[in-house]
């Protein structure tokens, strides 16, 4: 990263894109330059995974802006890795660890969905933790839409965590470890669909797999007329969250298909609102390890949307709709669980 680090030409576009920085400021959080680009130019005395490394939210804003296109993400996350200290984690990253090794699950099971495992079936719903353990209707909506449509898909349950959250925080021995109990299993399988954008990317970047998001299901194979046909009308004032992850590194395609699919259901109203491109907060660790700042940045964006009238927030990511719906300032539901409600049964 050092030589990555010196094409660096101080325009500060990656400090005004950080939604953490904009939020608790440059006290709180030094933002992304000082971290990966000053850091590793031998301007701070010590690299290591800090609290100032895991306030970074990895919305990838920052990537984003550069007009120099230095990936400063990966080298937060290569410096995460460095300094990983399982003595030194913070309460909530030391649960996740707790609960990985306890339940192959980055969170603690308190709710669980019975779904279906066929190993003649070609495509693998891979549910995510979230999905599987936490908020099942989630995992629940996305197989009741797939064999809605004719797709018969399987959850095998021998699924653990896809590793993602681990390498958030620098574990990559345990990350590994689960992919390669996952990869034993995934491998027969010809195709791949999530709820999770955390999990998509991981699948397709870390495993080398065919994996897509629902989003990209949806629109590339089933087709909005067959959606639209089957869904029944809705009067609902909807306001659109554009996962990070899925916008920025699934992909920008991804934005354009859930705007799409929401539209093809009758009677549903998008609405804009100033905050409708910025990171919800949940990202990166940071929902887990400093809750209080991904509740500033996640309330702040639902308040935007409730002022411009929304009745409901929709966002395709299971930690989107659990950190925007901690305010309680309005409904918040997973894109999944929407469609799947609005289709005639």
């Amino acid at each position: 990263m050092v030589g990555e680090a010196d094409r660096c030409i101080k325009c500060g576009s990656c400090m005004r894109a950080c939604p953490v920085v904009s939020k608790v400021g440059e006290g709180v959080f030094p933002g992304p330059r000082s971290l990966a680009v000053d850091g590793p130019r031998g301007r701070r005395n010590a690299i290591r995974a800090s609290d100032e490394l895991l306030k970074c939210s990895m919305c990838h804003a920052c990537a984003s802006a550069c007009p120099m296109k230095i990936e400063i993400p990966s080298a937060i996350l290569r410096l995460r890795e460095t300094g990983f200290d399982e003595n030194a984690l913070r309460p909530g990253h030391a649960r996740m660890v707790h609960n990985i090794d306890q339940h192959r699950s980055s969170v603690e099971p308190v709710a669980y969905s019975s779904l279906p495992s066929d190993p003649a079936s070609e495509l693998c719903f891979f549910p995510g933790c979230i999905g599987r353990y936490r908020l099942p209707d989630i995992a629940s909506a996305a197989i009741g839409i797939l064999h809605g449509f004719g797709t018969s898909a399987s959850c095998p349950n021998e699924l653990v965590c896809c590793g993602s959250p681990l390498e958030k925080i620098g574990d990559k021995a345990r990350q590994l470890r689960l992919q390669e109990q996952n990869l034993s299993i995934l491998e027969r399988y010809d195709r791949i669909v999530t709820s999770c954008p955390g999990c998509t990317g991981q699948l397709a970047e870390g495993y080398g797999l065919d994996a897509m998001h629902l989003v990209e299901h949806l629109f590339e194979d089933v087709g909005l007329s067959k959606i639209s046909h089957a869904a029944r009308h809705r009067d609902v004032k909807v306001a659109v969250h554009h996962p990070c992850h899925l916008n920025r590194l699934v992909g920008p395609h991804t934005k354009e298909y859930t705007i799409q699919l929401l539209q093809a259901i009758p009677g549903v109203k998008l609405v804009d609102y100033d905050a409708q491109e910025d990171c919800c907060g949940a990202g990166g660790s940071l929902l887990s390890g400093y809750p209080d700042i991904a509740d500033v940045i996640g309330s702040d964006k639902a308040s935007s949307a409730a002022a411009a009238g929304a009745d409901m927030i929709v966002a395709a990511c299971p930690f989107c709709v659990i950190n925007l719906g901690r305010s309680g300032t309005m409904p918040t539901q997973d894109l999944g669980q929407f469609l799947f409600a609005s289709l005639k049964r």
